[in-house]
């Protein structure tokens, strides 16, 4: 826990209020009283709580916490929303960087599939325009059907397409897919599926990725999941509001196109007899990126449902077909409509990826930037051959002396 600036933890199973006494008294024992926060949702450390009749104390679960050492941004202000709280199964903690609302969620999705779909219909979508958001957890499903599961099974499907939906809502992106696109591991007990993730907001990926990596415990460590660990770092930038840009496959739409022609056409009829044209146009900007940021993020969970459900159409098409109800060009139909649901889905984050190395490629060095060397070159010119094939010879003396005083300078464009 020393190593981490933030750690989110599932299945606490506190015993009681005592318990978690303990459990604080250790995590400041290793990080220093007063730097570090600890938030907890697990009703048992009440000490009002009441166990039912039926309830089993000697073989307890569920229960989530978040902690944070004391030198996170925005440490200070950060505040457990406990209004947000799914007993044993959800929290999420707020705090501010800069002018910028932060969420950091801690989940624990229910095993029961049965009990998945109204559990992520539940989960909070409301939050500021410009907030930023980070997902910690086991989702107790695998995110990509094929790349997360040795086998496929219809029970991971049960929830998905919900969690997907809340996941898109708050723009987040799977930090170690985007960068092991092709990848198979495995953090679930067994050993089959890949059931844990951290999932942080799309730009904050983008611009301060360093690492990420799972990792089984340590034998003398309790858990039976691998450790999940993504490493971000700004070192470039300052965090100010959350910048977006807008994506160019969203103008290949022709309604974002007519929406927009028609709105600026109606521009030019109010600003040439406005007299403030500037305030007219400033607003008309905002408008305008409030919409195309809506479409943005119909059209990323538009894609994200179809690749779903066309996952889930082949795999109903497959077992059909090997119980003979029905034939081979049904499957072939269902692969080709899953070959372009997927197709669509790696071009968006093929181009995520494409910003990432772009932004790190265009980051200025000391290295190219060091003054010239203040060496003085000279180039004896011993012959010379005229036009007439006369070849002249000429003293072994210095004639032509190069200094290197040019100096070419790059501007690099980035994102504030």
């Amino acid at each position: 826990m020393r190593k981490a600036n933030i750690v989110a933890l599932q299945e606490t199973k506190l015993k009681d209020s005592h318990h978690l006494s303990t459990f604080t008294y250790h995590i400041q024992h290793a990080l220093g009283h007063g730097k570090c926060f600890i938030a907890v949702n697990d009703p048992r450390a009440n000490p009002e709580y009441v166990p039912a009749l039926n309830e089993d104390t000697a073989h307890r679960s569920g229960g989530v916490a978040l902690v944070f050492d004391d030198t996170v941004p925005g440490f200070r202000d950060l505040r457990h929303m406990t209004e947000l709280d799914v007993a044993y199964k959800y929290m999420v903690v707020n705090t501010h960087w800069q002018e910028t609302p932060v969420y950091f969620h801690c989940v624990y999705a229910p095993v029961q599939p049965t009990e998945r779909v109204a559990f992520y219909d539940s989960l909070p979508r409301d939050f500021p325009e410009d907030s930023i958001h980070v997902v910690m957890g086991d989702l107790n499903l695998p995110l990509d059907l094929y790349l997360d599961a040795d086998k496929p099974h219809h029970v991971h499907t049960v929830g998905r397409i919900n969690c997907l939906e809340w996941l898109s809502a708050l723009r987040v992106t799977d930090a170690w897919r985007m960068h092991h696109d092709e990848d198979r591991t495995y953090s679930g007990p067994h050993k089959t599926t890949r059931l844990d993730y951290i999932l942080a907001d799309t730009h904050l990926v983008r611009d301060c990725y360093v690492s990420s990596d799972y990792k089984r415990p340590d034998a003398h460590v309790a858990g039976d999941h691998a450790i999940h660990t993504l490493v971000l770092e700004d070192t470039h930038q300052t965090m100010g509001k959350g910048y977006w840009k807008l994506p160019k496959e969203l103008l290949q739409y022709h309604q974002v196109r007519e929406a927009i022609a028609t709105e600026a056409s109606r521009l030019l009829v109010v600003l040439r007899d406005a007299q403030n044209p500037g305030v007219v146009w400033h607003a008309w900007k905002k408008r305008t990126r409030r919409f195309l940021q809506e479409a943005h993020r119909h059209v990323k969970s538009h894609f994200s449902r179809e690749k779903t459900a066309s996952a889930v159409r082949l795999a109903e098409a497959r077992r059909l077909h090997s119980e003979g109800l029905s034939n081979l060009q049904d499957i072939e139909e269902e692969e080709k409509i899953f070959l372009e649901s997927e197709d669509l889905w790696k071009l968006y984050y093929s181009d995520l990826n494409f910003d990432v190395h772009a932004s790190k490629n265009e980051r200025s060095t000391t290295h190219f930037f060091r003054p010239p060397t203040k060496v003085l070159y000279k180039t004896p010119v011993r012959s010379n051959s005229s036009p007439t094939g006369r070849v002249l010879c000429v003293r072994m003396t210095p004639l032509l002396q190069i200094e290197p005083h040019a100096v070419v300078s790059f501007v690099s464009y980035g994102e504030n």
